[in-house]
């Protein structure tokens, strides 16, 4: 076995990748087409609410976040993940080489440790709304009811 074999991509999608212009999004496509071309499967973490969504064959779900998972055995089809902005976010698969059986990564835990780890609570000025685009009315109804609920940046158990 080769030890510098890549088997997973796992991009978190940046504002750049969703750019309505044709500079960084068309990088990213670019960079997507790359590695849908190679032997690596690709973990497409997208929690942004705006920008332009990546095109695909499987049709998108009506939702603001999801996870989309491109297994290279699967392409062109993909497994998609609709995440809520309400709910906590998936355990998803990460497959590894042939044989071997996928890890789960728990994305509400890894994103909860990368919050403390980088002290989101004392950079975050959650006083101000969200940057646009702005939340659907409920969502932003749900966020600042959770907001006010929050002690010391710290949000209670669902």
């Amino acid at each position: 076995m080769n030890n510098d074999q890549l088997f997973t991509v796992v991009e978190l999608l940046s504002s750049a990748n969703k750019r309505p212009v044709a500079d960084a999004a068309d990088a990213y496509e670019r960079k997507r087409r790359d590695i849908w071309h190679s032997t690596a499967h690709l973990l497409e973490i997208d929690l942004l609410c705006g920008g332009r969504r990546l095109s695909l064959v499987t049709p998108m779900p009506d939702t603001s976040y999801c996870i989309i998972l491109s297994r290279v055995e699967r392409r062109p089809q993909v497994e998609i993940w609709p995440v809520s902005l309400r709910e906590a976010m998936p355990v998803v698969p990460v497959p590894l080489q042939p044989g071997d059986g996928d890890v789960p990564l728990g994305l509400t835990q890894a994103l909860q440790r990368i919050y403390t780890s980088a002290r989101y609570d004392l950079r975050i000025n959650y006083r101000h709304d969200p940057p646009p685009p702005g939340l659907s009315p409920d969502d932003a109804a749900w966020l600042g009811a959770r907001l006010q609920s929050a002690v010391y940046g710290r949000f209670p158990s669902e």
